[in-house]
Formats: structure tokens, C-alpha cells, sequence
């Protein structure tokens, strides 16, 4: 027996129905509505996750766009998440436009990054399917137009949150979503950072490169009869203005939205001057579909936001704490430091002194050499080389939390070059460290 769950597919199965569902907390599963009820049974576990893992929480929210429209949004906050701290945001941008993100466990880059440590939103801008039909065909003749202010509706509602960093703010999207990420940051500077994926630079190059050609003239007219407009909405028009660091990313064999666009914003940008990195990926036509694509899509995606919102935040105090829904982090201090009964550096090495504790009858088990690691600013990432104790390096070590206080001092053998670090334990929101 479930509660509310998203349905994305149905059919007759005898008397019944028989359903794909899906929540914020659990993948798609197959499920058995009987005759004359509403109630849904699960019929499969095929997509069950490991106890283990920790899912950040994610919720429906709506907030006011400009003209006082009503925007509804997929908020996902970091793991770990602690009201009394501040976190970097990224407005994560929909494709379509006529799409629409639900409140389901699909998005898999929103999970990414709020594991790396940020909040997430996406929001259901003008154009949006699952609405009313003058909100679907809103962004007719208008893209770049009401949908934009719906997008800095949403940075205006991730300012009014108390946990946001207003300064760390960041944007990302695919296809439509790409090309309102190269329109905002054309047209606006309160981004820190943007990664654009397959997104329409000029809607003049990806009219005539596009095999769905079509797109454009359904939603500017065509462009002999009214290019005023297809050139006032293109981001291309603008390329001066953008000052944001940006990384481009595109599939070389994309049909739908024609790489030269990213080739085009790629160009100019470093002809201007500007901070921009472009990654281009073989055999990917629209969107990326290879497994290690992706993974190199999430990781480069995180990188980059890591460089450019992560530094506005604080480095972790001594004393600092960070909760996760079974246990609580304190971090007491990092520091370098030289180990006489030890074998010699590759670089030097590192103490990172912490207390755990459990506040949860069923409590978790942390494993000291796979569950903490450092991440370095370029993405460097360093496991543990154990636990220091009375001077001796024991490796291998785990420890099941209790509510008894526990306090480890784990140790790192670090490059030379590393000052400071993301300092990451499953379950638990990261924490920037300096030594």
C-alpha cells in the first residue's frame, strides 16, 4: 500500500490497472491498482536502492514571477541539509521548452550536485507543459521573454531562502534549457558561473543546420518576414555582454540543436577575452546517452560550479556541525603534520580531526576508507590513508555510530600543492577545509 506517487504509464491489466510509478525517494517501480479503488500496490522491487544510500530531499515548491504569475518548481536541497548554514545554488534549466520537471526521482544531475553540496532548483518557466494552455503557448513569438523572467523569479526566490548564498549562484540547462542558460547569462550578471549544454546560440545557425527547422519559424515567424526579432533573441546579439564563466558542452553528431552554435559561442567568447571552457563529445547526437558521457557530464558539470560558487563560501570553524537524518558531524580541525612512525610522504600529511555521533535508533556505520575522502579544487580526489592513532596509522577502520561521542582523527597523505579542500563523508553535507 503507497502514498501519493507519480504515475507515468498505464495500462488495463484484467479488472485493473496496472502502472509505472515513482517518488522523490524511489525509482520506477511496476504497481497494481485493483477495480473500484484508489489505492496502489507494488508489484516489483526491481529498482529497490541500497539502505545505504542517502537521498537529498526534494520537494514542489512555487514562487511569483515578475508580472505575479505563479511559477511552480522542483527544489532539491544538499544531503546533509542544515538550515543554520549557507549553500551555493544552481537553477537547473528544463528542455522543450515544452517539457516540464515533476517532482520524481529521475533528475539524476539535481542528485549529483545536491551530494556535492548544493541547493537545486528547476522551474516550470513559461512554455511548460502540464498546465493550462495559455501558459504552454506563452512563450510564443516571446522566447527569451516572460520564460527569462520566470528564470530570475527563480534566483530572486533562492535569495529570499536564509541558506542560499545569494553571491554563489549558478545555472545549467539542455537543448531549450541550454539556450535559456546562453540568453540569461547575455542578458544578466547575477549568475556566478553557467554550464550550457547543446543549447541554440543563433537561432540563424540553428535554423539552417537543425533538422527540425521547423522549430524556429513556429515559434519567431519566419525570419524573412521578421528578423529583427530572430536576431533580438538570439544570445549571439549579445555575446559582449556575457561575462559569466561558462562551459559549453555539445554532442558532435547533435542533429536538433546544430553544434555549430556551441562552436559559435565558444569562439567569440575566447576571442573577447572571456572565461570559457568547451567540451565536445563524440558519437553524441541531442543530449548525451553514453554511460561514461554522462558521467563525464556530472563530473565536469560539478567541477566547473565547484570552481567558480564553492570559494564564496566559508571555510569550516572548529566547532562547525553538519547533520544527516540518523547522525551529526562536528569538524574539530585539519592540520598538516610530520609523523616520525610513519613512512614518508608522497607530499605531507594531513589530519582531519572529527566527532560523530548517532541520533538514530538504527545507526549508521562509517567506513574510514571509503566513506570520507578530500576533494581538491581541480577535483583531485584523496581517499584516507587511515586513522591516526597514538601515532600509529591503522587502515581498514569503521566504526558503527552510537550516541556516545566518537572521535577520529583521519589522516591524508596530500600533494604539496593542496592548501585547502572539500572535505566529504557519506551522508553528510561537505565542508570546505583549510590547512
Amino acid at each position: 500500500l503507497l502514498g501519493q506517487q507519480h504515475i507515468s504509464s498505464l495500462t488495463t491489466q484484467g479488472d485493473s490497472l496496472a502502472v509505472i510509478f515513482e517518488s522523490p525517494e524511489s525509482a520506477p517501480e511496476i504497481g497494481l491498482v485493483p477495480a473500484g479503488q484508489r489505492t496502489l500496490f507494488a508489484v516489483s522491487t526491481i529498482n529497490e536502492l541500497p539502505s545505504e544510500i542517502t537521498l537529498p530531499e526534494q520537494q514542489a515548491v512555487s514562487y511569483r514571477s515578475a508580472d505575479n504569475t505563479e511559477i511552480e518548481a522542483v527544489l532539491t536541497q544538499p544531503v546533509g541539509f542544515s538550515a543554520v548554514r549557507k549553500y551555493p545554488a544552481i537553477i537547473s534549466l528544463h528542455g522543450g521548452p515544452a517539457a516540464r520537471t515533476v517532482n520524481t526521482f529521475y533528475y539524476r544531475l539535481h542528485q549529483y550536485l545536491a551530494a556535492q553540496g548544493y541547493v537545486v532548483i528547476s522551474p516550470n518557466y513559461r512554455g511548460s507543459t502540464g498546465y493550462y494552455a495559455e501558459f504552454n503557448l506563452a512563450n510564443i513569438n516571446d522566447l527569451g521573454g516572460r520564460d527569462y523572467q520566470d528564470v530570475l523569479g527563480a534566483v530572486d526566490y533562492l535569495a529570499s531562502l536564509g541558506y542560499v548564498d545569494a553571491d554563489a549562484i549558478g545555472i545549467t540547462g539542455g537543448s531549450y534549457g541550454g539556450y535559456l542558460t546562453n540568453w540569461a547569462i547575455s542578458q544578466s550578471n547575477r549568475f556566478a558561473a553557467a554550464v550550457s549544454r547543446y543549447g541554440i546560440f543563433n537561432f540563424f545557425t540553428d535554423y539552417g543546420g537543425s533538422e527540425y527547422a521547423y522549430w524556429e519559424r513556429e515559434r519567431l515567424g519566419n525570419y524573412w518576414d521578421n528578423d529583427s526579432l530572430w536576431l533580438a533573441r538570439s544570445p549571439s546579439r549579445y555575446v559582449d555582454k556575457i561575462t559569466t564563466p561558462v562551459l559549453i558542452m555539445h554532442g558532435d553528431e547533435d542533429p536538433n540543436t546544430f553544434p555549430t552554435n556551441s562552436m559559435e559561442m565558444y569562439r567569440a567568447l575566447r576571442d573577447l577575452g572571456r572565461e570559457v571552457e568547451f567540451v565536445r563529445l563524440p558519437r553524441e547526437g541531442h543530449g548525451f546517452k553514453e554511460p561514461q558521457h554522462r558521467i563525464i557530464e556530472m563530473e565536469r558539470t560539478a567541477a566547473f560550479f565547484n570552481q567558480h560558487l564553492q570559494p564564496s563560501r566559508a571555510f569550516a570553524i572548529p566547532g562547525e556541525i553538519t547533520t544527516s537524518e540518523s547522525g551529526t558531524l562536528t569538524f574539530l580541525s585539519a592540520r598538516k603534520t610530520a609523523l616520525r612512525r610513519l613512512p614518508p610522504p608522497d607530499g605531507r600529511y594531513v589530519v582531519v580531526k572529527l566527532e560523530f555521533s548517532s541520533r538514530s535508533e538504527q545507526p549508521p556505520t562509517i567506513s574510514f576508507d571509503e566513506d570520507v575522502l578530500l576533494v581538491a579544487p581541480d577535483s583531485r580526489r584523496f581517499l584516507p590513508s587511515g586513522l591516526l592513532v597514538q601515532n600509529h596509522l591503522l587502515s581498514g577502520a569503521s566504526c558503527k555510530l552510537r550516541r556516545e561521542v566518537f572521535v577520529a582523527e583521519v589522516i591524508f597523505d596530500l600533494p604539496n600543492d593542496i592548501s585547502d579542500a572539500t572535505l566529504r563523508v557519506t551522508g553528510f553535507a561537505p565542508l570546505r577545509v583549510k590547512f
